[in-house]
């Protein structure tokens, strides 16, 4: 495991429309990819709009474990937040970045945010799921449990 800790390339403020905000609380993005984008979001060189931040730098920096950082940066990716630029780099979308990008001629991608109509949608849907299977599994712990007692006759 690594203990380097990459240094900031500038110690200027990071600076991103307001809009950019109301955006990314439309991006449904799990709390390590926001952890996530928040550390590259700090280390991003404010000229091409790059961060040079590895997964495990990530891992060492407290964003998570290996593998929830991998899934987070597949998010990133997913929502077209970021893009990689080569072993252990990331470009930030330039409306992250205060239009910072890597080359002039850049293709500035769609961030897929969802409306918010669309947005509580999705979450009702994801936690009704996730409700349901807290319930069946304290049904099948209690149906072991039932089996596991010995019943006096």
């Amino acid at each position: 495991m690594s203990t380097h800790e990459p240094e900031f390339p500038t110690d200027q403020p990071v600076v991103f429309p307001r809009g950019a905000l109301s955006l990314l609380a439309r991006v449904d993005l799990t709390p390590t990819a926001l952890r996530v984008l928040m550390m590259l979001i700090d280390h991003h060189d404010p000229e091409t709009g790059v961060a040079k931040l590895s997964q495990n730098e990530l891992v060492a920096a407290g964003a998570g474990a290996k593998q929830q950082v991998n899934t987070a940066i597949r998010a990133l990716r997913e929502a077209n937040l970021v893009t990689e630029a080569g072993y252990g780099s990331y470009t930030l979308h330039p409306l992250l970045t205060d239009g910072a990008t890597p080359s002039p001629v850049t293709e500035v991608p769609v961030i897929s945010a969802l409306d918010p109509q669309r947005f509580s949608e999705v979450r009702r849907h994801r936690y009704a799921k996730q409700g349901q299977a807290i319930l069946l599994a304290r049904r099948l712990n209690r149906q072991r449990l039932r089996a596991a007692v010995p019943h006096n006759a």
